[in-house]
């Protein structure tokens, strides 16, 4: 699980892609380019062009993962339990909308539990980054959002700042 830029001019030659990504790459591509024009003349320094192209696949947010076709196995599989989720929770799940309370490593933050998302690297790392506000009006609609839900928080600072997490209401935690 990664992202992956992929050059238009050089599809062919990606040691990363199978032949069926491949396939579909140059499929996006000529039908992308089929809408452009580019009466450019590098010579002269003149560039007009409709658009730029650019070709990826996942991002650093949400990458992309192969799965491989399911096989219909006879064999019944075993049941999963799951625990119920009440009320509490799906306000809680709600509110954070994907984000989630964790430490983060620097000096600003050491031994504080923010809000933030992960984060994946070329190589597939998956990192906690922390999301941080610049507009303290933004970081407190979110924190309202929140507090609504039973999660008590702050802001750590108005410049660049991070929501802090600081416990549950006692509603909350007794509805958990």
């Amino acid at each position: 699980m990664f992202h992956h830029d992929v050059n238009h001019y050089h599809i062919d030659n990606d040691d990363t892609l199978i032949d069926r990504a491949k396939e579909v790459m140059k499929y996006v591509c000529d039908f992308a380019m089929s809408y452009n024009f580019d009466d450019s003349d590098p010579m002269t320094d003149y560039f007009c062009t409709n658009f730029y192209l650019t070709l990826g696949i996942g991002t650093y947010k949400k990458p992309y993962k192969v799965e491989l076709p399911k096989l219909d196995c006879k064999g019944k599989k075993p049941d999963v339990f799951k625990h119920p989720e009440g009320a509490a929770h799906k306000a809680i799940s709600q509110a954070l909308g994907g984000a989630y309370f964790s430490s983060h490593n620097s000096q600003r933050l050491q031994g504080k539990m923010v809000l933030g998302e992960d984060s994946y690297g070329h190589s597939g790392d998956k990192y906690f980054w922390p999301l941080s506000y610049s507009s303290a009006k933004t970081a407190q609609k979110r924190m309202d959002k929140l507090e609504k839900a039973g999660i008590r928080c702050k802001l750590t600072c108005y410049n660049d700042g991070c929501i802090e997490f600081l416990g549950y209401t006692p509603e909350a935690e007794a509805l958990l």
